[in-house]
């Protein structure tokens, strides 16, 4: 994707900032609020995915959770499934053929439509978890692609729950994990209001702390270069 390697350096930059103002506080989960009943006043406005808190590298007590989960463990947040899987590795070929058939069009429209598919890609977000970039490449270009073209909500609600999660703030997470992670949500918030401009009205009320809200900052600077 084009500019990947230029958010994630926004990410970088701005863990680096944040590390000079000394440690900062754990940011305290997001209150969940249903999407039907969210408002664009709402100053809450978050996900149905919960975001989780990690006490050590191999030590995670909290992770992302579905809004009507009261415990969680890891053992609850499974790796893709093989099926899962497959139809990403399936999305990522198609989307990188310049031409497609209308077989292969009719398929690509199905993986974007699939709201069961866009909600098993969250272990792929889940940051104690060894990441793979290719599945993270092509899992942030799909639920991008679902959310903007398909108007999907399933993906909405994704895409909102990575930008809303907590876990680059927190200074217990390895500074390596937090880099990755804030690149990502960098990555999110550069391109899906790019496509989608009027996105950028509810970002800073879902921003979960000082290195997301640095983040905003650097991306907002990024988009009116480019402008």
């Amino acid at each position: 994707m084009n500019g990947r390697y230029f958010v994630l350096a926004i990410g970088f930059i701005a863990l680096l900032l944040l590390s000079l103002r000394g440690p900062d506080q754990a940011a305290t989960p997001a209150t969940v609020i249903p999407l039907e009943r969210a408002s664009d006043s709402d100053a809450r406005w978050v996900t149905p995915l919960q975001p989780r808190r990690m006490v050590a590298d191999d030590d995670v007590s909290m992770a992302p959770v579905a809004a009507e989960a009261k415990v969680w463990k890891p053992s609850m947040v499974p790796a893709l499934s093989p099926a899962t899987r497959a139809q990403l590795k399936e999305f990522a070929k198609l989307k990188k053929k310049v031409f497609l058939d209308n077989d292969e069009k009719r398929r690509l429209s199905e993986l974007t439509r699939d709201p069961a598919f866009l909600s098993s890609l969250a272990p792929v977000f889940d940051i104690s978890r060894e990441r793979n970039d290719e599945e993270m490449n092509a899992a942030v270009d799909l639920l991008l692609d679902a959310a903007t073209n398909e108007k999907s909500e399933t993906a909405a609600a994704m895409l909102m729950g990575v930008i809303a999660d907590p876990s680059i703030e927190n200074t217990e997470i390895p500074e390596a994990r937090r880099e990755l992670a804030a690149g990502v949500k960098a990555e999110i918030l550069f391109l899906w209001t790019a496509a989608s401009p009027d996105r950028a009205n509810h970002m800073a009320s879902m921003l979960p702390g000082p290195v997301s809200q640095r983040l905003w900052e650097n991306v907002l600077n990024a988009q009116d270069r480019n402008r």
